[in-house]
């Protein structure tokens, strides 16, 4: 198999076997890439600032630009894409770096956008996402400066959950420090978070059960994410 990469120059092909990469596709369609995902067909949706582009990785062409200009009944919120998921029913969730999180079927329908409300503590703390999660009852998001949040699928409603403090003995700067930089679950379906000092293990309610401090807060400069 292969793995892609993206980034302002064009999507990349990488040959794990002879350690080869090129450039598969005109970098003019690609504006300032942020998030990257395979669905099952073998299409990639790469989230960009201007909207999504898909593209078909057994034909390597792109076929089809969903963009965010206003007027477009198709778009998605007018934000740049942070993080993507295909859910088991086949729903395409995509959270946004301030407009919240919005789910499509493949794009062709609009479903509900979730967004934060002003005094309204059963919406998200924040409409600015780092990442997002599923699992059979909820979508799970993480915000920037404001935590882990979980959307309850048949309802809507959300619960909030503020990051606690990083475990006893790590000293880590106040910046980001209530901001989840990646969320993924294991193959037991435990949900684990990527925080700006380390990774942390949640329960089904959302209740931190087991943290894993990085050894050393130059970490940070990576500017932390998640790989499974």
């Amino acid at each position: 198999g292969s793995l892609w990469s993206v980034s302002e120059e064009g999507r990349f092909r990488l040959d794990p076997a002879p350690g080869a990469a090129r450039q598969v596709d005109d970098p003019a369609l690609l504006q300032a890439p942020r998030t990257l995902f395979a669905e099952p067909r073998g299409w990639l949706w790469i989230g960009t600032a201007a909207g999504f582009v898909l593209f078909d990785t057994a034909s390597e062409r792109v076929l089809t630009v969903r963009s965010n200009a206003p007027g477009n009944a198709i778009a998605l919120p007018t934000a740049t894409p942070t993080d993507v998921l295909f859910d088991r029913s086949g729903i395409f969730w995509v959270a946004t770096g301030g407009a919240g999180v919005a789910s499509a079927d493949f794009l062709t329908s609009r479903f509900p956008v979730y967004q934060a409300r002003p005094g309204d503590s059963a919406s998200l703390a924040s409409s600015s996402l780092r990442a997002i999660a599923s699992d059979s009852a909820s979508i799970w998001a993480g915000l920037n400066d404001a935590g882990l949040n979980r959307i309850d699928r048949e309802t809507g409603r959300v619960t909030r959950f503020p990051l606690p403090a990083p475990p006893a003995g790590v000293s880590w700067p106040d910046t980001g420090i209530r901001t989840v930089y990646g969320l993924d679950r294991d193959r037991s379906g435990r949900l684990w978070s990527v925080v700006n000092w380390g990774v942390r293990r949640h329960d089904a309610a959302g209740r931190v059960v087991a943290e894993y401090a990085f050894p050393t807060p130059a970490v940070a400069a990576i500017n932390p994410a998640f790989v499974h």
